[in-house]
């Protein structure tokens, strides 16, 4: 009986240990890259976009990591919201200006020397005008899977908030 109770557990422990890792990109990490500066009082909604909950495989190793893209575009849209905020801008729900914000893709891919991840956001203004912005971090083979991932959805804000156009629509 004991035994068959320690086999027990120890497969159960084997077959969670080998399942996928889910991973939520944490929207804290420091620093955040320079971007032009700018301030504005307006007011700005922001929107998630995507309404896939679905877990989708962003690296595929040993041990799988997963995220649910919903949960990466609101850790965009808190980073969003906390460089706007910075720059005197007010996030609020019932803004005539809007932003809807979706990351329709993210892959970490294992090199010889090194580790990238690339994550692409699509963000869709009130007028309807969609851009697309990509982040894309890469350092040696030894990454911190979090700390890479983090980074490359930090740069794709980023890569938004350095858009021209963007940001003047959204100020003026």
């Amino acid at each position: 009986m004991r035994i068959s109770l320690l086999l027990t557990i120890f497969a159960v422990f084997m077959v969670s240990a080998c399942g996928p890792i889910t991973y939520v990109p944490d929207p804290n990490r420091n620093p955040f890259e320079p971007i032009t500066e700018f301030q504005s009082n307006n007011q700005l909604a922001l929107k998630n976009n995507q309404p896939s909950t679905r877990p989708v495989i962003v690296l595929d190793a040993l041990r799988d990591w997963t995220g649910d893209l919903q949960a990466w575009t609101d850790a965009a849209i808190q980073i969003t919201t906390r460089e706007l905020s910075k720059r005197g801008m007010t996030i609020t729900d019932g803004a005539e200006k809007s932003l809807a914000l979706k990351v329709v893709s993210a892959r970490t891919t294992p090199g010889t020397w090194a580790v990238e991840t690339v994550i692409t956001m699509e963000v869709t203004r009130a007028d309807g005008r969609k851009n697309r912005y990509q982040g894309r971090n890469k350092s040696g083979f030894s990454a911190n899977i979090p700390r890479q991932i983090d980074g490359a959805l930090m740069r794709a804000v980023n890569a938004m908030l350095n858009d021209q156009d963007l940001v003047a629509h959204i100020t003026e």
